[in-house]
């Protein structure tokens, strides 16, 4: 069994998951597991251990590691749950212990302080309870003026807002309760209860989301650099084609050949997702070379210049 085949992708296993952007991502929790002692233990002695995490609840990942190098492959390093709102990771055990030591805990604390950091802006808050008001049943005309304003005191992640709507066509005008959750970036019509889901709300709210996801390649770029390594490129002849991507670490990404159905032994390779590097998962040796260097430069270039583009259209369009 290699890398590949041992791979388990997240899974969610709690109905009803929905994003917050105060809580620690799976690459950051991902982050957090590999400072474990037992972990970098078996880092150290060349076992490669693998991550498989699954979503146990909103604010839970619960992680099996194992070996994946070495004699005892395929050995449990251990189970663990991790807390996305904390960063405390602890054994999946009936009595839980905390398992992470004072460097671990120490990173904990600064991406949970990042993550806090995520929230929407009052600014931001504001743009999305117009686009909400604007997204509710009959407010779309064009013939109505529809605007929004703070409402009573701000909470700890939420802003309420009132949304009125003069229209310009007949002497009426409307008004509603709007509450945005500056955490998950949501929209709720208070009348109703119920979250307002419309096509300009959901263009929005995507933009402030990817704003704060970080300047990484995405799987179709790292495997664009994984082409080019010869350990892939020499073996893709009919039937072969390169499998993978997922998170097995923290930053990176692994891919590998597979031919005719069955995944080949000793061709897989991490691509590093903020660098484009690719390396040799059991031994950690450097497998780029120019091409690959280049070709990550000129991906990493295109996702900043996005992100800047991006950056522009909201301002522009909440201004």
């Amino acid at each position: 069994m290699n890398h590949l085949g041992v791979f388990v992708c997240a899974v969610v296993s709690a109905a009803g998951l929905q994003a917050q952007l105060n809580l620690l991502t799976l690459r950051e929790s991902e982050n957090v597991l590999e400072q474990i002692p037992d972990i970098v233990a078996a880092q150290r002695r060349g076992e490669c251990p693998d991550l498989s995490p699954a979503y146990n609840g909103p604010d839970e990942l619960t992680f099996q590691v194992r070996t994946t190098c070495g004699p005892g492959r395929g050995m449990l390093i251990g189970s663990y749950v991790l807390n996305r709102r904390t960063g405390e990771v602890t054994l999946w055990v009936d009595n839980p212990q905390s398992v992470a030591d004072a460097g671990g805990k120490a990173l904990a604390r600064a991406l949970v302080a990042e993550a806090q950091k995520r929230i929407l802006s009052n600014a931001e808050a504001t743009c999305l309870a117009l686009e909400g008001a604007k997204g509710l049943p009959g407010w779309s005309a064009s013939d109505a003026i529809v605007s929004v304003k703070p409402f009573g005191k701000a909470a700890a992640r939420t802003v309420q807002f009132t949304a009125t709507r003069v229209s310009s066509a007949r002497p009426t005008e409307s008004g509603r309760m709007l509450t945005v959750d500056l955490a998950a970036a949501r929209v709720r019509d208070d009348e109703t209860g119920l979250d307002i889901i419309s096509t300009g709300l959901g263009s929005l709210t995507a933009k402030l989301i990817d704003l704060r996801t970080p300047l990484w390649l995405s799987d179709e770029d790292a495997i664009s650099i994984a082409l080019l390594v010869p350990r892939i490129s020499r073996r893709l002849q009919d039937g072969c084609i390169v499998v993978g991507g997922g998170a097995p670490r923290a930053n990176q990404t692994i891919f590998g050949v597979s031919c005719a159905g069955r995944t080949i032994e000793g061709l897989s390779l991490y691509i590093d997702l903020r660098t484009g590097q690719p390396t040799d998962p059991e031994t950690g040796e450097s497998l780029g070379s120019a091409e690959t260097a280049r070709l990550a430069r000129e991906r990493l270039g295109q996702i900043e210049q996005r992100r800047n583009d991006l950056r522009r259209a909201v301002e522009a369009h909440c201004k």
